[in-house]
This record gives structure tokens, C-alpha cells and sequence, in this order.
């Protein structure tokens, strides 16, 4: 799994980028590592790139316990969230996810409609 990240605090934006098989633990680190940034804030707003990842062997309890893990944090977002996915069932686990949270999130397949959707420009290649 590899992960990248990027605070633009103009844009008031968090950008993400997962890649490879990612479960409860990658993501977690993943936080971990962003939350400690001083940059974070979390009324920001972000975009989350999963259009490279895919899901490791325990879906379900991954998604269940990143459930629990996001709602016992203090850390997290606020903020609008743009998820984008290309496979079909990381699209359903994000589907699934999105509807038991209390997170505002929406599902795009580019990178242009999830800009659009939270009003900001930024080109796709910010992480490369």
C-alpha cells in the first residue's frame, strides 16, 4: 500500500491518495499520519483518491471497524468529503460506508466531477 497526502490550507483542501491493497490498518496509519500534521484542520474539506487502491482480505470487518474507529475520534473531518473509485466493489464498500457515517461524503470516478462537486482546482497530478 502506498499512501500520499497533501493540506492546502488556501484552499482549505486535504487531499489523499491510497494505492495497492489498503484494510483497517493502512488507513489507520494513514490518519494517524495526516491528523498529526500541523496543517490539519478538520473543517477542512478533502478528496480522497481510492481510484488506485484495492481492498484487502477482511472487507467486511474493515469496514466495520473503520466505522467505530472514525466515530471514537475527535480528529476527524468535518468537512466535505469527494471519494473517488473505479472498482466496482470498493465503489459498493464506499456506497456501504458512506450510508452508516456521519461523514458528508459523495462518490465520483474523476477526478474533475469530485473538484467540481466541492468547488476547488486542483489538478489531479497535486501528489505526483
Amino acid at each position: 500500500m502506498a499512501f500520499r497526502y497533501e493540506i492546502l490550507p488556501p484552499q482549505r483542501l486535504i487531499i489523499e491518495r491510497f494505492s495497492g491493497p489498503i484494510g483497517f490498518r493502512e488507513v489507520v496509519e494513514a490518519m494517524e499520519l495526516v491528523w498529526a500534521d500541523e496543517r490539519y484542520d478538520r473543517t477542512y474539506d478533502g478528496i480522497c483518491d481510492l481510484s488506485q487502491a484495492m481492498t484487502g482480505e477482511h472487507v467486511k470487518e474493515d469496514v466495520a471497524a473503520l466505522q467505530q474507529f472514525f466515530m471514537s475520534r475527535n480528529e476527524r473531518s468535518t468537512g466535505r468529503w469527494a471519494i473517488i473509485v473505479h472498482d466496482p466493489l470498493m465503489t459498493a464498500l464506499t456506497m456501504i460506508y458512506s450510508q452508516n457515517t456521519t461523514m458528508a461524503m459523495s462518490i465520483f470516478s474523476t477526478w474533475s466531477t469530485a473538484c467540481c462537486h466541492l468547488n476547488v482546482e486542483v489538478p489531479a497530478n497535486v501528489l505526483d
